[in-house]
């Protein structure tokens, strides 16, 4: 076989339908005009245009029998696609063309992606009825939304806008229910559309006036709050005539975790004052700033003094106004912070949390103490069934959270005698595992003396 290679970039062998195919890499166009050239040019110049969903899925069969040139494979599944969309009965075969693609070529997966929207698309337009229209529907419309969605990831508004506008009436077709979001995320994108063209017209004014400092500072406003940008917004900082709001933008731009101590308290309170006064629509992001900044400085400021309290309870309000106005889908990660003496249990199902107890004190409870267990640096002062005994078997009331799918991985993050400490003490080692439906993190503490333990359950 080798030398017949080296003679011939390809050789074709057909035997009961199968396809086997020998080529040098880089050659596949080449060798797809040899096996199949005269046929495509065939079948592109035939008036049946049958005979074009028929040769997609035959081009699509011979990857099978090229296994070994994963090159080829991939170029055969692109041209049973071009192929198939030609035709309504063709469009199955170009849907499992770039199922496979999405497989085999993972880093093209947008170029896939696109194709496959555009299948479900010529699917749901040629339905001849309802029950078609809905089942063609039920494919394209999350990929619709995935795509408008990863559009204003992009800042590409123009681009989602069309998009969501396509996904309303194929909604009401499927009966998703979901016309209220869409509508929405589509007044969200055009909100955005506007304000980029805005920012534009003040870039470009910036640029004929320079020393124009109300236009500036709008400008800076503008990225620092409506985009939530502080990055783009320092590049205008030079034109503010304000050298203390100059400071907090330069400042805004640094990464939150090179920040210094003071600089992230000093941020968080800014950003927190933004929120106040903020409109609805960007107020989240806000909060969600002077959260990250607030959460910066606790980790940095470990002493237990007046300072740290009063930024632990703006975290908290910070916290409760950002989850009441953005509730999340599902919790994405749990960073719990809790004071453990002895067999403790965090049960994690997917619409809460709750703790059971062993033999020893309940976490919270050792030595009289009554403290909170801290959840996404949120306060939860647990329900035990015997509030009045800090020790023994016993189970809290769940804290309802939106857990959703139960897929986390565990981390642990620092063991000491104080809250928000660094480090990882010795201790018995805690593990995670899956029991009765729910994701069970074990604290054992077998050791003297209670420890506040802090872990993450993140999604990997």
């Amino acid at each position: 076989m080798g030398s017949r290679c080296a003679r011939t970039a390809a050789m074709l062998i057909v035997s009961a339908g199968m396809v086997s195919v020998c080529l040098f890499a880089g050659e596949e166009e080449k060798t797809f005009d040899r096996l199949f050239g005269k046929e495509a040019e065939q079948v592109m110049r035939s008036r049946d245009r049958a005979d074009s969903a028929v040769f997609a899925a035959k081009l699509l069969a011979a990857r099978d029998s090229a296994e070994e040139q994963p090159a080829f494979r991939a170029l055969l599944c692109e041209k049973a696609y071009e192929f198939g969309v030609r035709i309504p009965s063709g469009y199955a075969t170009a849907l499992k063309a770039m199922l496979c693609l999405v497989e085999m070529v993972p880093e093209r997966k947008d170029d896939w992606d696109e194709k496959l929207l555009n299948v479900y698309q010529l699917q749901y337009k040629g339905a001849r009825s309802a029950d078609e229209k809905a089942r063609a529907g039920a494919g394209l419309l999350p990929r619709l939304l995935a795509q408008a969605d990863a559009r204003v990831g992009a800042w590409e508004f123009a681009e989602a806008v069309a998009l969501y506008r396509r996904a309303i009436p194929v909604d009401a077709a499927v009966q998703g229910g979901g016309k209220q979001r869409i509508q929405i995320l589509l007044r969200y994108a055009e909100t955005r559309q506007r304000l980029l063209r805005h920012v534009d017209q003040l870039r470009t004014h910036l640029q004929g006036k320079p020393d124009d400092k109300d236009a500036a500072a709008n400008l800076v406003q503008l990225c620092l709050v409506e985009l939530d940008n502080p990055t783009e917004a320092a590049r205008y900082a030079n034109h503010l005539g304000d050298d203390t709001f100059k400071k907090y933008v330069l400042v805004a731009a640094m990464k939150p975790a090179n920040l210094p101590e003071k600089a992230a308290l000093e941020l968080a309170k800014w950003y927190k004052d933004f929120a106040d006064g903020a409109a609805d629509l960007v107020k989240p992001r806000m909060l969600a700033r002077a959260k990250r900044y607030y959460e910066r400085y606790l980790t940095l400021h470990t002493a237990e003094d007046a300072a740290g309290a009063a930024a632990r309870m703006a975290l908290e309000q910070v916290t409760e106004e950002l989850d009441r106005l953005v509730p999340p889908a599902w919790v994405r990660e749990l960073v719990v912070e809790a004071l453990v003496d002895g067999n403790s249990e965090f049960w994690v199902t997917p619409k809460g949390v709750f703790w059971k107890s062993g033999r020893v004190g309940k976490p919270g409870r050792h030595g009289g103490a009554n403290e909170p267990t801290w959840i996404n640096g949120r306060k939860w002062m647990p329900k035990w069934g015997k509030p009045g005994q800090e020790r023994g078997f016993d189970e809290t009331k769940p804290y309802p959270l939106p857990v959703g799918k139960l897929d986390f991985k565990l981390k642990l993050l620092a063991v000491g005698t104080k809250k928000g400490c660094q480090g990882i003490e010795a201790r018995d080692p805690v593990s995670v595992r899956t029991r009765r439906g729910a994701l069970v993190v074990s604290i054992p503490d077998h050791d003297g003396g209670s420890r506040w333990y802090r872990f993450r359950l993140y999604r990997p």
